[in-house]
C-alpha cells in the first residue's frame, strides 16, 4: 500500500521547555544543545521534553522546578516509572527487531481537579512531548507578548 501524506497529523508541533535563563540564552544563541533526560520516573522515555502548545506549564516549571516540589504520593496516583519502563522496552524492541526506531513519544496527562462533579476533564490536563531524535527539533525561539491589536487592516509601515 502507498504511503499516503494524510495519514498522519502534520510534522511541525510548538513545544515549550522550561529551564534557567542562562541554559535557555545558551540554547537559543546556539551556545549549547538541549540535553535528553533519562531517569527512570520520565514517564514518556529517554527524550528532551516539551509541553505541547503550552507556554504557561513551561514558564511555571521553569520557576517552581521539581526539586522544590515536595511530593510523596503523585495526584493521579500513577507510578510514572511503569510508563517508563514499558516504553523503554517498546524501543528495545523496536531496535532488536531492526525497525525504524520511534523520533518522539507524544501523550496527554489528564492533571489536576476535576472541572466539575464527575468530569473526564480536569484543570491542568496537558500533552507532553518526549523528543527523542534531536533532528526533530528544527529550531529554537524565545516566545514574543501579545501585542494590541484593533482588527483593522494595518496601514504601511505599521510596526507590528
Amino acid at each position: 500500500m502507498a504511503d499516503f501524506i494524510y495519514s498522519a497529523e502534520p510534522g511541525l508541533l510548538i513545544g515549550f521547555h522550561g529551564c534557567e535563563r542562562s541554559i535557555c540564552d545558551d540554547i537559543v544563541s546556539g551556545k549549547k544543545q538541549m540535553k535528553a533526560s533519562n531517569n527512570s520516573w520520565d514517564w514518556l522515555g529517554d527524550g528532551v521534553y516539551f509541553w505541547q502548545n503550552n507556554y504557561e506549564r513551561a514558564w511555571y516549571y521553569a520557576h517552581h522546578p521539581p526539586g522544590n516540589l515536595k511530593i510523596k504520593k503523585p495526584a493521579d496516583h500513577i507510578v510514572r516509572r511503569l510508563d517508563c519502563a514499558v516504553i523503554k522496552m517498546v524501543h528495545q524492541f523496536f531496535h532488536k527487531e531492526g525497525l525504524a526506531p520511534f523520533d518522539s513519544v507524544r501523550a496527554l496527562f489528564p492533571e489536576g481537579r476535576a472541572l466539575y462533579n464527575g468530569a473526564g476533564f480536569r484543570e491542568n490536563t496537558h500533552i507532553q512531548i518526549a523528543i527523542r531524535n534531536p533532528n526533530m527539533i528544527k529550531g529554537y525561539f524565545l516566545p514574543r507578548r501579545e501585542t494590541k491589536w484593533s482588527g483593522y487592516p494595518l496601514k504601511r509601515g505599521q510596526r507590528l
